[in-house]
């Protein structure tokens, strides 16, 4: 039997698998969202209370109660647990009885700022040594005057404020502070507000602030960062001012106790800026007279105890049918290395595939080599929480690669070097050239193996929910057996079958979700320009982000770094001709740089889906899952798997590689 029919076999079975599978529905689960666990509660009666956690979880918990106890042997002030007790301890009045405050947590230190028409403007520090604090008043410069509505949080070591200095003002004061050099300074072009109660939440390096107006009954939503400045956002459904806010995950707010739905945990997904109910806490609990979080914490207090709560993955359409796919998928691979172990007779056989592979297998291979399981969903994940400024990389490496064709793939073929350390010693001396052996190899299996296997193996763990030491396990065994039988022949033949995967897993999802969009567009196309999602060559010339200048760099380094890459070597020189060299190359190129450009398709198509259905939307997802996360969901039976199986592909196709490879290094 000729390999190629044993490939149209293998691919033939995938697809009626996958196709075939049944089309089971949505499971529909009434789990809540989050898991609850309790904790020992403070003696502080019910009132204003403010959460914080520090950093490293060296002090568990404060509480700060500015309202005079009623019951006697309660006690006012600030309360602290460390993490490792259970006991609670009184460390002192806040000085301000009738006052209202705004906190902040940094790594050693809560901080405390009172507000209302006769608070103090001087800050309280709650200062943390090991398992002890302390309270401390003067450190922190006093604030420009009494606010009416104030809320603090921190973003590094600078901790942001904003408030309204008299009721009814149209002007936000915005102020901003190094702790590493205590100066307040006003930070301009402020949003315009009424408001009389006010939230400042911070996710990465963002700032969100939440505005109500009691006498319009209205409240409006910002977002700030210095590269972008002030930005409208949606208008969450209910006042939010007056909740717990917390982040959670890659990309969500979570607000609890809101004033109208006091048992509801509402999200802000700041990417697709969508609301939506995402779960309830315990029906005893009551968090109407709960302040605020003001660090990403699990633990949330409320009058009566301590939860904490961590997100769970909500049931997807993915099962047994998936992983019926999988299988036959990893069953295939091993049976191609199986086949094809009994043709090799050489080392010329077993590291070059006996110079007979076409060209078009090899450029697939050198497509699959590179398009690792990060790539396949970085992608999708950057388009989806960014831009398409990345997918430049695509059109810079088309650009240079008449280098490789003209000058690269002429040089290994003519040389005819078994290794690309091998020039070196005719170059230098064998020394320089078993230095650069032993970097390579160091770099392939320390390195690449280890970052192209976490990623996607996350992604599985908490989708497909297959363990993520299972899910490296599986592709470490299964990729070693079938490299290690086949030789290169068996790596380049599963690579053409995980690239064929990946090309038919990609389009499946693109086309599955332009259909489930089902939206105008016109309006789709609006809203896609009012997030700026197409936005890709950034011709400033600044070397702090992905700038085009910066891209094309880091493109010609790599580009010529190729010559030194044993992966390029070995699929330049596997062909019968140099001109199936070339060829093999412009296949690479050409399959690479369309796939790249509807990866990248795919995430704003995502982006549409999703704002749309921002309660789809798990916190347990990052951007780089979203990819995986709508197959599960919304996939037939069967075809999620194949996804699956393209992840795995991607990430097996770039393994074998490194492991023949770095191979071919040590037997030379």
């Amino acid at each position: 039997m000729r390999i190629p029919a044993v490939i149209a076999g293998a691919l033939m079975l995938l697809t009626g698998l996958a196709t075939a599978a049944d089309r089971a529905p949505m499971r529909e689960s009434d789990a809540n969202l989050f898991v609850f666990t309790d904790f020992p509660a403070a003696p502080v009666p019910a009132g204003t209370v403010d959460l914080v956690r520090m950093g490293g979880g060296k002090l568990a918990l404060a509480f700060a109660d500015p309202v005079r106890p009623q019951t006697p042997g309660e006690k006012a002030g600030i309360f602290h647990r460390p993490a490792e007790s259970e006991e609670w301890t009184h460390l002192g009045s806040t000085g301000g009885e009738h006052a209202k405050f705004a906190s902040v947590a940094t790594a050693d230190r809560w901080i405390l700022f009172p507000f209302g028409e006769t608070s103090p403007t001087r800050p309280i520090e709650a200062v943390v040594a090991g398992s002890r604090a302390e309270l401390v008043v003067g450190r922190i410069p006093a604030l420009p005057g009494p606010f009416q509505a104030l809320s603090a949080t921190v973003i590094n070591n600078q901790i942001h404020l904003i408030g309204q200095t008299r009721r009814g003002s149209l002007e936000g004061h915005f102020l901003r502070l190094n702790t590493l050099a205590p100066v307040w300074a006003v930070i301009e072009n402020t949003p315009v507000f009424s408001a009389d109660q006010v939230l400042l939440a911070s996710l990465h390096q963002s700032l969100y602030l939440f505005a109500h107006d009691s006498g319009a009954d209205r409240t409006s939503a910002w977002s700030y960062s210095s590269l972008r400045g002030w930005r409208s956002l949606r208008e969450p459904p209910v006042n939010v001012t007056g909740a717990l806010v917390s982040r959670s995950g890659d990309a969500h707010l979570l607000f609890f106790g809101t004033p109208e739905h006091p048992q509801s945990i509402i999200g802000y997904h700041v990417t697709t800026d969508g609301w939506a109910l995402m779960g309830e806490v315990p029906a005893a609990r009551d968090l109407i007279a709960v302040g605020q979080i003001t660090e990403l914490s699990k633990e949330l207090f409320l009058p009566d105890a301590v939860i904490e709560l961590e997100a769970q993955m909500q049931p997807t359409k993915y099962g047994w049918r998936d992983n019926l796919v999988l299988i036959a998928f990893m069953v295939i691979m091993v049976g191609i290395g199986v086949y094809l172990a009994r043709r090799e007779r050489t080392k010329a056989d077993y590291f070059r595939g006996g110079r007979q592979i076409p060209f078009w297998a090899s450029g697939l291979s050198l497509f699959a080599t590179g398009a690792s399981g990060i790539s396949l969903m970085a992608m999708p994940g950057r388009a989806f929480e960014d831009d398409w400024a990345y997918l430049t990389i695509s059109f810079f490496i088309a650009a240079t690669y008449p280098l490789v064709l003209l000058v690269y793939v002429p040089i290994a073929r003519r040389l005819n070097v078994k290794t690309a350390n091998e020039y070196l010693e005719r170059r230098y001396n064998l020394g320089l050239r078993l230095f650069g052996s032993v970097v390579y190899s160091l770099n392939q299996i320390m390195a690449r193996l280890a970052a192209i296997m976490i990623l996607p193996a996350i992604a599985i763990s908490v989708i497909a929910g297959i363990p993520m030491e299972t899910s490296i396990l599986i592709m470490g065994l299964v990729t070693t057996l079938y490299a290690t039988l086949g030789g290169l022949e068996g790596v380049i033949w599963t690579d053409v079958i995980q690239a064929v995967v990946m090309l038919i897993a990609v389009f499946l999802c693109a086309t599955w979700a332009l259909i489930a969009l089902n939206a105008d567009p016109s309006t789709a196309f609006a809203a896609i320009q009012s997030a700026e999602k197409l936005r890709s060559f950034d011709l400033t010339l600044s070397l702090l982000g992905p700038t085009s200048l910066v891209l094309f760099a880091n493109v010609v380094a790599t580009t010529v770094s190729m010559i030194g890459d044993q992966n390029f070597i070995q699929r330049v020189q596997c062909t019968p001709t140099e001109k199936d060299a070339r060829k093999a190359v412009l296949t690479q190129i050409s399959v690479a740089v369309p796939l790249n450009v509807i990866l990248f398709s795919l995430g704003t198509i995502l982006f549409l889906f999703y704002r749309e259905r921002p309660e789809m939307l798990n916190p347990t997802i990052r951007a780089d899952g979203i990819f995986p996360l709508f197959a599960a969901q919304n996939l037939p039976a069967g075809l999620a798997g194949l996804v699956i199986a393209a992840l795995f592909a991607a990430t097996m196709s770039t393994l074998s590689s490194a492991i023949n490879s770095t191979a071919n290094l040590g037997v030379e």
